[in-house]
């Protein structure tokens, strides 16, 4: 077997020195970025006063006069005497479109949460909504039939008034069963 006395792995000192070395050199590196970075960022902003124009005025209007209108060209038939010359006009104002019905105000809908024991299927205004428990379910604001049904079990039954935006809960419905 052949023995290499020249060859020696790293010492852990020589290790140290170069992880250390890379690391102090990937922080300039870092450092010298940001500065560079933060030069052109500050480079490419220009002050607000700047970007904005200021408002311009109007330019002003010229009254419209009544001014004769002269034919470029001379007519081969002098105009009758008793006839005066055309006359430019304003143009007659616009008429204001007429005033649209504003649409109805809609209120927010509020959130109804209903959870009855045993479940049950909900109907809200006579309409199928699904089994409880149901949770933050989207309903107009105002007044409304809610009914709670299972086969077997004594229907439950509200009349409940919702405000806009409201949180309605309906919990704790015990159906009770039918005693034959």
């Amino acid at each position: 077997m052949l023995w290499d006395d020249g060859y020696e792995p790293a010492t852990p000192r020589t290790r140290v020195v170069r992880r250390l070395a890379l690391g102090g050199a990937a922080v300039i590196v870092l450092a010298g970025a940001t500065c560079s970075g933060l030069r052109l960022v500050g480079r490419g902003a220009a002050p607000a006063r700047d970007l904005v124009a200021p408002p311009s005025e109007p330019p002003p209007s010229a009254s419209v006069a009544a001014v004769p209108v002269e034919s470029p060209l001379p007519s081969p038939t002098p105009p009758p005497r008793d006839t005066a010359p055309l006359l430019v006009e304003r143009p007659a104002p616009r008429a204001s479109p007429p005033a649209r019905p504003r649409a109805s105000v809609v209120a927010a809908p509020g959130r109804l949460f209903v959870g009855a024991t045993p479940w049950g299927e909900l109907y809200i205004d006579g309409r199928p909504v699904g089994h409880t428990p149901v949770v933050a379910l989207p309903i107009a604001a105002g007044w409304h039939q809610v009914r709670v049904v299972r086969d077997g079990f004594a229907a439950f039954e509200q009349r409940i008034r919702i405000a806009p935006g409201e949180d309605l809960r309906l919990t704790g419905i015990v159906l009770r069963p039918f005693h034959l």
